[in-house]
């Protein structure tokens, strides 16, 4: 898959992206159609009900779902969405689920390690402040975002060519939107053999309101209100994804449609099936 067209335009900036939230309902449940209010470009995704219900499709993509996999080597899978959504969770399911065939990107960081979070820590490289600066210096990063006004985060060179070498199929990144940008136009400039699609995690009528609950629920007070601006803003950049995985709340708060609609995507798009090992 190559790169959106929409990638070569300039991205909104934090402030400008706040202001289109303005008079917003909080509790309103999210749709792809209600968030036209605030990014015009989320009319342009349709349902894959063909593959799974729960998985959308930006029909101006040149998405993998319109070419043939015969032939095909390997699927890049870039996996990213608003905070509290479940990207460590769906990941290391896909990492369970497709044993043996897959190769998950680690990406590097400074933010001190989370005991709290054995999921999440698994796919991190953690780095002192001094080592990323070297390293970004030198070149050897993708792509790297601040993400919360003092920790780095970044994409290594190294690990993603280490995947491009493996024999596993199916390889998975997981970050946030303004590096999935980055990550996919990497890959279309330096790749374009390796079809590779941008996955957003979508709040599927889940009301602001209720992603605010969801981000209070598992981060320090101090963090919320920082954390819920910034789940709106990558949920505005969302739609410059090639797919829509929507993540409907349920009642035992682990994403499983969203994992189904995931496994559907892998199955039927790069020909992957689930590993026997996977239980």
């Amino acid at each position: 898959m190559v790169s959106q067209e929409v990638d070569k335009a300039t991205p909104l900036q934090g402030p400008e992206i706040d202001r289109l939230w303005e008079g917003f309902p909080q509790d309103l449940p999210l749709t792809p159609s209600c968030l036209t209010k605030v990014q015009q470009q989320y009319d342009r995704f349709t349902s894959l009900e063909f593959f799974d219900p729960n998985l959308w499709v930006d029909v101006h993509s040149s998405h993998l779902a319109s070419q043939s996999r015969e032939g095909w080597e390997k699927g890049f899978f870039l996996l990213s969405g608003p905070p509290a959504m479940g990207k460590d969770t769906i990941l290391s399911t896909m990492d369970s689920w497709f044993a043996g065939q897959i190769s998950i990107i680690c990406t590097s960081t400074t933010r001190p390690r989370r005991t709290e979070d054995a999921v999440g820590e698994k796919y991190l490289l953690h780095l002192s402040q001094e080592e990323f600066e070297h390293h970004l210096q030198e070149g050897d990063f993708i792509e790297h975002v601040p993400l919360d006004g003092q920790n780095l985060y970044g994409t290594p060179k190294f690990t993603v060519a280490k995947a491009l070498k493996g024999d596993e199929r199916l390889i998975m990144w997981r970050g946030e939107p303004m590096g999935a940008m980055e990550m996919r136009r990497y890959m279309s400039e330096h790749h374009p053999q390796i079809p590779t699609a941008w996955v957003f995690i979508f709040p599927y009528q889940m009301s602001l309101d209720g992603l605010l609950e969801r981000i209070a629920a598992r981060r320090p007070a101090s963090e919320v209100e920082e954390r819920f601006r910034r789940a709106k803003r990558e949920i505005y950049l969302g739609a410059h994804a090639d797919f829509l995985l929507m993540n409907p709340p349920e009642k035992s708060g682990f994403p499983s449609r969203a994992c189904e609609a995931m496994e559907a995507l892998v199955r039927n798009v790069v020909g992957v099936e689930k590993s026997e090992l996977s239980g």
